[in-house]
């Protein structure tokens, strides 16, 4: 857990990288509360006993540079969300000399790594709701 309000170094370096302005990201820690944790662990557990499932499609983006979610448990656990014929599972790429994709594959460290994962948002949407 956090308070939050102490400077956050990956949001500098996000924005340093992306040159993102000032007025759209913040660089300060966001609060982390017991009540936020609490609710995150009730939706996993009812995920994982399979009382929630999501009526509709789910694209799930992985990458096996994830720092902070297993690659084979977001794979293993990915088709606890929905049933199998609404999951769409897309690998976005690591490593090489494009570099790196990251937890959050929308702020990878890699301009081909985030145009790869916004291709893979598009793919989807096309396809459905076109």
């Amino acid at each position: 857990m956090d308070e939050g309000g102490g400077v956050s170094e990956y949001s500098r370096e996000i924005k340093r990288t992306y040159h993102v302005p000032e007025l759209l990201k913040s660089d300060k820690l966001l609060a982390t509360t017991a009540g936020w944790c609490k609710e995150v662990t009730e939706v996993q557990g009812m995920l994982s006993d399979g009382k929630l499932k999501l009526g509709r499609p789910v694209l799930v983006l992985s990458t096996k540079g994830d720092e902070v979610l297993n690659f084979d448990d977001i794979n293993e656990l990915s088709g606890m969300l929905c049933e199998e014929e609404h999951l769409v599972e897309r690998e976005i790429g690591t490593g090489g000399l494009e570099g790196d994709s990251c937890h959050d594959v929308l702020a990878a460290n890699s301009v081909v790594r985030v145009d790869e994962a916004m291709g893979e948002i598009e793919s989807f949407l096309k396809a459905r709701f076109e």
